[in-house]
């Protein structure tokens, strides 16, 4: 199959930060992959395979193997809170509540089973809709009771100030899924961001 490969890293990948070497070096490793990648399908397989979480080998072989979207949809559950968001995504932050970047990568995944739609999608908006500000926007972060495993700047974040960042990333990739997806197309948290 084809694909597009686009690799979201950041400055770590490039230079040290103090009391930063896993996260450096997951950037780097990351950046390293992504070149990879691109010149050889058959080794990132083989890399998904030994190193990658089930949700990752579960989306890969959606995109680059024509498998059925359901393996990528039962693994992304395991990641779903009972209030209809995620937890535990984002390699940086892995606390297990529900987060606004869970809600970005859980609609990652939902744009990678296109054209096969989920209703978590439009579960996913209602959280998105019960946790966004009276301004519209969504907090970087929400609280979280143990920050091991967590980045400082989320574990830091205020929860009560709108992030333009983190609400532009989740509402880019809620509409991509729009696309395909007429449910989350018609959601009133959408229309609003």
């Amino acid at each position: 199959g084809e694909g597009v490969i686009i690799n979201v890293s950041s400055g770590g990948a490039a230079r040290a930060h103090r009391a930063n070497a896993a996260y450096d070096a997951t950037k780097g490793g990351i950046e390293s992959l992504t070149r990879v990648m691109a010149i050889d399908l058959a080794a990132a397989a083989a890399f998904m395979t030994t190193h990658a979480r089930l949700l990752d080998r579960r989306r890969f072989a959606v995109r680059f193997e024509g498998a059925d979207p359901s393996g990528a949809l039962t693994a992304l559950d395991a990641y779903r809170n009972p209030d209809g968001g995620y937890g535990a995504l984002e390699p940086d932050l892995r606390a297990p509540e529900s987060q606004p970047v869970g809600a970005m990568h859980a609609f990652e995944v939902f744009e990678d089973i296109a054209p096969a739609t989920s209703p978590r999608a439009v579960e996913l908006c209602d959280w998105l809709d019960s946790t966004s500000l009276p301004d519209g926007g969504l907090p970087f972060a929400l609280p979280i009771a143990d920050a091991t495993g967590t980045a400082p700047f989320w574990a830091h974040a205020d929860p009560k100030a709108s992030s333009l960042h983190i609400t532009t990333a989740v509402a880019a990739i809620a509409h991509r899924v729009a696309r395909h997806d007429p449910a989350v197309a018609g959601h009133a948290w959408l229309a609003r961001v």
